[in-house]
């Protein structure tokens, strides 16, 4: 059930994930780079934008499923 003060948009489903403190550490540099640059940008878009990004090419999609049959 939805929270009635925080509703996930529609098309869009809510995902916790935990991170190594080594890449925690580097998105929120980057992302803060990003907002001092006036770019309005979140840890969660980072990692949207990096499945998108993998997911538009076949080539790195393999990569990474080769690496999460490894695992």
């Amino acid at each position: 059930m939805t929270s009635p003060r925080r509703r996930t948009p529609p098309g869009r489903h809510k995902l916790t994930t935990y991170l190594p403190q080594q890449l925690y550490d580097w998105i929120a540099a980057e992302v803060g780079a990003a907002q001092d640059d006036g770019h309005p940008a979140s840890i969660a878009d980072v990692v949207r934008y990096a499945l998108e990004y993998v997911r538009a090419d076949p080539e790195q999609a393999a990569d990474l499923r080769r690496i999460l049959r490894s695992r």
